[in-house]
């Protein structure tokens, strides 16, 4: 964070006072709250794909890991907002919360829908996800050293593998054809 108080105040066209009678904590709390935002744009997406209950299933779960893919780059990536798990130990739990329940009720319905699995514990699978993403976001993490490179690559290789009916096996074709359309 190299950019000083005051310096952002005058690009604010702010006095410092002002600044920080908005933001008391400073850059800090400039940082928290702007990858909260993040967090939250991230969210309403997800939210939204799942309330989507009359689109195509199979097409709306890529769209999720899509936007996983991004989460995970924006806040993991080499350039990453978030680059300890001090910081990861901040905004986790809340996301984690959201996360988990959005992802069960997409599960569910692709249990009542016939492409998973009915005897899933779909709450437990979200669980895991959620996991799953902490320690593939864990810069000590040992994750990415195995044969599956990146957290996407292991959902769609090894949970979804476990985890699909036929039917669900036979539509999952297409997420692979429609990303390399």
């Amino acid at each position: 964070m190299g950019m000083r108080m005051m310096n952002l105040a005058v690009h604010m066209g702010l006095s410092n006072k002002t600044l920080y009678n908005h933001f008391p904590g400073g850059k800090r709390e400039i940082w928290q709250q702007c990858i909260e935002r993040r967090l939250n744009r991230f969210a309403d997406r997800l939210l939204s794909l799942v309330d989507d209950t009359d689109g195509d299933y199979v097409d709306r779960g890529r769209d999720i890991l899509n936007i996983g893919r991004e989460a995970v780059d924006v806040f993991y990536g080499s350039d990453g907002l978030i680059t300890s798990n001090e910081e990861s130990s901040i905004f986790f739990p809340e996301l984690k919360s959201r996360y988990v329940r959005a992802l069960t009720r997409f599960f569910g319905e692709g249990v009542s829908k016939g492409y998973l699995r009915s005897d899933l514990p779909v709450r437990s699978l979200a669980e895991v996800l959620m996991v799953l993403i902490a320690e593939w976001g864990d810069r000590d993490s040992t994750l990415s050293e195995g044969e599956v490179k990146s957290l996407p690559e292991f959902v769609e290789k090894v949970m979804f593998a476990g985890m699909l009916t036929e039917t669900g096996l036979k539509d999952s074709l297409r997420i692979t054809e429609g990303r390399e359309a």
